[in-house]
């Protein structure tokens, strides 16, 4: 649409650009709900939430579509537990980077959890999965090497690739052929390829085992994102490239703490060497502040509550009846069985109005406009979580129908 163009012409003084988008901004707060950056209260469970809406009315029950808490963990007693414990070892703070004074046993036994779930060697931790992606690609590569990026990588990938100032080539998404034509006429031994193993605006997943051939063949190295993956895929919520038998052939994996694991941070999991590689090499390491230990001791006791494997399942059902009462109503929505389900809507202004409609009948969904999608491809993004109940799925599949573009 035109108005985002707008905010990107490039004659415009930086000023200018600012002032056009807070104009924009204004205009739009004020013909209908704006919903982004909404302050809530807390003290809810990522099913349902009780919230005070843009005015002083009374506070309502929302049924929540918008969380990233797939397993609904964040408000478990033995995390709260486990923080509290922490906190009286450890206190607050991290005192410093984790080359330096930053680095915890809290976070040294998570890094050796998370390297066990990912079958790999050792494990890193970073302050988010954008700050972990970034450092992979910054860590690794230099100007004369090579990075191919699926067309739907997640754009922290992205940002790696310009930090790092190598040669970027994009290939058609999901597309193991293009993939092998670039490979051809790129040397392997400098290049790394990276995909999503989920795509969580498109609500699909990547084809990872041709993918995964293709790239081992050739002799690349190969980065794949979990991050919305873990917790949903697998007897045990260990992911897509775990379940499908493809650890020793996929060189690093990068994922969450802060989805289904429900608390803070990202982290790398890869051999050893190349684990210690990336700790001296990679800037979003060694020149930010170390996990706290708070969250680390955290993600530990998420990380085994996940892996008794039963909140995993009643994800997996609920996620199965949202996909089957869509297509009843007749939605377009895939076969695949991600936490996020896309609902095409269409421009940028209908994807907000449509969240906000469907806010004033109880429904709490996150819309999705660009940059997150392509223009004029605004999507309403639903969550699924292993605390929805029966009847909360059913009526929010109801409401949504109203709202969502059909087959």
């Amino acid at each position: 649409m035109k108005f985002i163009d707008d905010f990107n012409n490039p004659k415009d003084p930086l000023a200018v650009r600012v002032e056009r988008f807070n104009r924009y901004l204004n205009k739009i707060r004020g013909t209908h709900d704006w919903m982004f950056q909404r302050a809530h209260g807390g003290g809810a469970p990522c099913s349902s939430q009780k919230q005070r809406g843009s005015g002083a009315g009374p506070r309502r029950h929302f049924i929540r579509l918008d969380s990233n808490d797939y397993l609904g963990l964040g408000r478990h007693p033995a995390i709260k537990r486990a923080f509290d414990e922490a906190f009286k070892l450890y206190g607050m703070g991290t005192d410093g980077s984790p080359l330096l004074s930053g680095y915890s046993q809290a976070t040294l036994k998570l890094e050796h959890a998370l390297a066990g779930l990912h079958h790999k060697e050792d494990a890193v931790v970073f302050a988010s999965t954008y700050a972990a992606n970034l450092a992979v690609l910054q860590g690794l590569l230099l100007t004369s090497d090579c990075v191919i990026l699926d067309q739907a990588v997640h754009t922290s990938v992205r940002d790696g690739a310009l930090l790092a100032g190598c040669q970027v080539v994009i290939f058609k998404h999901n597309d193991p052929g293009d993939l092998e034509k670039i490979l051809k006429k790129t040397n392997p031994k400098k290049t790394l390829v990276c995909v999503d193993s989920v795509y969580s605006m498109r609500g699909c997943v990547a084809d990872l085992v041709p993918l995964v051939a293709l790239v081992k063949k050739s002799g690349a190295m190969m980065v794949v994102d979990e991050a919305h993956a873990v917790g949903v895929f697998g007897k045990k919520g260990e992911g897509r490239v775990c379940d499908l038998g493809l650890s020793a052939s996929v060189n690093v994996i990068t994922g969450s703490l802060g989805k289904a694991l429900a608390t803070h941070g990202g982290y790398v999991a890869a051999d050893r060497s190349l684990c210690q590689f990336l700790r001296y090499r990679a800037h979003p390491y060694m020149f930010s502040s170390a996990l706290p230990p708070t969250v680390s001791a955290s993600a530990l006791k998420s990380l085994e509550i996940m892996r008794s494997g039963a909140l995993v399942q009643k994800l997996k059902t609920n996620i199965r009846s949202v996909r089957e009462a869509m297509k009843k109503r007749g939605l377009a929505v895939n076969d695949d069985d991600t936490a996020t389900i896309p609902v095409p809507v269409g421009d940028e202004v209908a994807t907000m109005q449509s969240a906000a409609r469907l806010r004033k009948k109880g429904i709490l969904i996150n819309p999705s406009i660009y940059p997150a999608v392509p223009k004029g491809r605004g999507i309403l993004r639903m969550s699924i979580s292993a605390q929805h109940s029966v009847d909360e799925l059913s009526r929010a599949v109801m409401e949504i129908a109203g709202v969502g573009r059909k087959k």
